[in-house]
Parts: structure tokens; C-alpha cells; sequence
């Protein structure tokens, strides 16, 4: 689908629009079921389970609607929340600019370096990843491209249909917290399930039934409330196997978060990680606090589990997490290298004619790498820079007349 706006550009995924919302249909239409399912699951359990019940009301009001409240709340915010899309004219953060664009320039060996890459075309220092369908806007290391949504997504874990939204490292939590309160719920709605069976799932003889309002109750059962036969009802049939089901699927859910939680990576990340690509690319970035939640410390705080905004420390600590740095006057500007690696190869070809870089040496094999190729112990020789000043006259008279490749 990819970015999609409405509204004149009120709401959407673009770069232009004010407020975050995914438009995709399946994603709307998911999120529309998740919200049918809580209010069916509370009117259910209102106009079924409850009557005469004192212990299921204080259930009901105490854990059920609490969790009920939460879990839609979560479900709005890990909707509506920007999962942490990288904004056009997004730039690599200080210190991977200076790597990038100065790491030449620091080492010693830099000149020669430049003038092997403009002799082997091929080879080229790494730059900043850019990503193609961002109309190659800047791509910090943890993103990737969502195409649902049509944007990078920093520390993205998947798009989930649930939640009609991408997860990544801004609504991860939403995310988390949804799948954890809906687990609450169906849990507690079966107890509820179970404590209504226990009421008025058996019969009586009619001499050891209650007898102070036989207009409330059928004779055959224990207590009051129970002739009507709501517990066999198709609501409740319903609700049963809803929250069977979803109690099921969102423990896996649960189970599989917990890697996120613990080591602050997301499921792309781990399945590259565990493929050998990445590790340092990929990993949590710090242990001062938790990547997901936010906050000032790594350990488990009361704002976990309440679905509002993530807090960082500091702008530096957000930025570090993002693995970018923006201002509202880039918006628009897609970054530029100050001096990219071609550029600077090029521009100093012409005024140099030794090349040779050293950056690479076979130990096994005894061959220098020259711009980025194996050069052989017969061609090394000529290839190395005389510049070194000895007492002989002949070496020196030697130099002089060498033409160097």
C-alpha cells in the first residue's frame, strides 16, 4: 500500500502528515474487530454472568473493567502513535558522521588509501545507508522499510494487523501492553465462566432449592438467578471460545515479546543476528535504561504498564535510540555528505600517482591488498613507496629513476 494520506494530509503515514494513522484496510478492519471483540466480551459478561453473583461483580468491576479500559487504550495508542518512522531530512547522529566522513582523514595512511580506491573503481568506502523507496533519505542502522506503511521504521518488529499499525521502537510498548491486558481479560472472563457454571450449572431436588422468589428461579436449581438459561446461551457459548482462543494466542505472544524485553532488540534484528549479520549494527544501543519502556532505569517501573508516552532521559538519550538527529528546518532536505567517498577518491586521483593501501593483509597467502585486490610478493615491491632516506647513493640514484606504477 505504502504512504497514504487523508484529509488533506491531516492524518496518514507520509512525510507530510501532521498526525500518524495507517490507513491500511486490513489493518483498519483488524483493529475494528479487536475493539467489537472487548465490547462484546464486556456486554456479554454484563447481561450473563453477573446476577446474583456478589463475588463475580467485584471480579467484574475490580480486575475485568480495569483491564478492559487498558487494553483498549493500549489498542488506540499502538494504532494512532508513530512506531518511529524516520522523518526526510533525518541526519546520522555526530559520531557516525565523523566515522563516515573523516575516518580518512584521521589516519595516517589516508592519501594513499584515497588514491588506491581511484585505481580500483570498484572498491569503495562505506558510506550512509540510504534507503531507495524513502527517496533516499538517510537510514539509520537499526530501520527498516515497512511496506505497509511506506516508511523506515526504526527498531521495526513487524506490522501488526491487530493493532492496524507497524511496531517499532515508539509503540512497541503499545504494543506489548495491548496483547498483555487482552490476556488479563480473557483469563478473567473465564473465571467469570466458571464461577456462573458453578452456580447454575447443576441441578437440585426441589426440596433443597431456595423458595423466596420462585418467579426468579426454576425450582431444579440451587440459587436464584438461573432459570433463564443465560449460561447456555449463544453469547456465552461465544465467549468462551473467544477467550480460549485469544488466551492462548496471546501467551505466545507474551512468550515471544520476552526476548524484546530483556535484550532491547526486535524480532528483525534477532533473526539477523542469529543468521551472524549485524551484531553490532542490531544490539541495544545502551543499558541505562529500557529501550521499549523508556524511563531512567532498566528495571520494571510502574509507568511499564500504563499505556502512555515513552519517556527518555534526555534528547541524547532518544537520539542515540533513534540513531539519528533532526530539526524542523531540515524537513524536506534529504542529508547530504559533506565529502562522499567517490567524490573525494576522484578529486585526488588526479593530483597524486603513488597508490597503495595497506588495509588488508593476507597472512596466509603473504600478499598485500592494494585498493581492495591481492597483488602479488613479485609486484609488491615495485609498488611500495620509496620514500624512505638510507646512506647508500645508489639506492638513492636507484629511486630517482624508478617510474612508480
Amino acid at each position: 500500500m505504502g504512504r497514504k494520506d487523508c484529509f488533506r494530509s491531516k492524518f496518514g503515514t507520509s512525510f507530510h502528515a501532521e498526525y500518524w494513522l495507517s490507513l491500511n484496510p486490513a489493518g483498519l478492519f483488524c483493529v475494528s474487530l479487536s475493539l467489537s471483540i472487548h465490547i462484546f466480551s464486556l456486554c456479554t459478561i454484563w447481561n450473563n454472568l453477573l446476577q446474583y453473583s456478589i463475588t463475580a461483580q467485584i471480579i467484574f468491576g475490580v480486575l475485568y473493567i480495569p483491564a478492559a479500559v487498558m487494553a483498549l487504550a493500549s489498542l488506540f495508542m499502538a494504532w494512532s502513535t508513530n512506531p518511529g518512522a524516520v522523518p526526510i531530512g533525518a541526519r546520522p547522529l555526530p559520531e557516525s558522521r565523523s566515522t563516515n566522513d573523516g575516518e580518512d582523514e584521521e589516519n595516517d595512511l589516508a592519501p594513499l588509501k584515497t588514491i588506491a580506491e581511484s585505481a580500483f573503481p570498484k572498491v569503495r568506502g562505506r558510506g550512509i545507508r540510504r534507503c531507495n523507496k524513502c527517496n533516499g533519505n538517510y537510514k539509520p542502522p537499526r530501520a527498516h522499510h515497512d511496506s505497509v506503511t511506506g516508511r523506515c521504521i526504526v527498531k521495526m518488529d513487524h506490522f501488526c494487523p491487530w493493532v492496524g499499525n507497524a511496531v517499532g521502537a515508539l509503540n512497541h510498548k503499545f504494543f506489548f501492553l495491548f496483547i498483555l491486558y487482552t490476556l488479563c481479560t480473557s483469563f478473567i472472563s473465564l473465571i467469570l465462566l466458571i464461577l456462573r457454571f458453578i452456580r447454575c450449572g447443576f441441578y437440585t431436588n426441589d426440596s433443597e432449592a431456595e423458595k423466596e422468589d420462585t418467579d426468579d428461579y426454576n425450582e431444579v436449581y440451587l440459587y436464584k438467578g438461573c432459570s433463564d438459561g443465560r449460561l447456555y446461551s449463544p453469547q456465552v457459548i461465544v465467549l468462551l471460545i473467544v477467550s480460549i482462543t485469544f488466551l492462548i494466542f496471546t501467551c505466545a505472544m507474551i512468550c515471544e515479546q520476552a526476548d524484546a524485553i530483556q535484550n532491547n532488540t526486535s524480532k528483525i534484528a534477532r533473526m539477523k543476528m542469529s543468521m551472524g549479520e549485524g551484531v553490532e549494527e542490531f544490539n541495544r544501543v545502551t543499558s541505562e535504561f529500557n529501550e521499549m519502556f523508556g524511563g531512567t532505569s532498566p528495571n520494571v517501573a510502574l509507568h511499564w504498564f500504563l499505556p502512555t508516552s515513552i519517556c527518555f532521559p534526555n534528547s541524547t538519550s532518544m537520539m542515540k535510540v533513534m540513531g539519528y538527529e533532526y530539526k524542523d528546518e531540515w524537513n524536506g532536505n534529504i542529508y547530504e555528505e559533506a565529502n562522499s567517498t567517490s567524490d573525494s577518491s576522484s578529486s585526488k586521483a588526479t593530483s597524486l600517482d603513488l597508490s597503495l593501501d595497506i588495509s588488508g593483509c593476507d597472512a596466509d597467502e603473504g600478499e598485500f591488498v592494494a585498493g581492495g585486490k591481492n597483488v602479488p610478493e613479485s609486484e609488491q615491491d615495485r609498488m611500495l613507496p620509496l620514500d624512505i632516506h638510507s646512506g647508500s647513493s645508489d639506492d638513492s640514484k636507484h629511486r630517482d629513476n624508478m617510474k612508480i606504477a
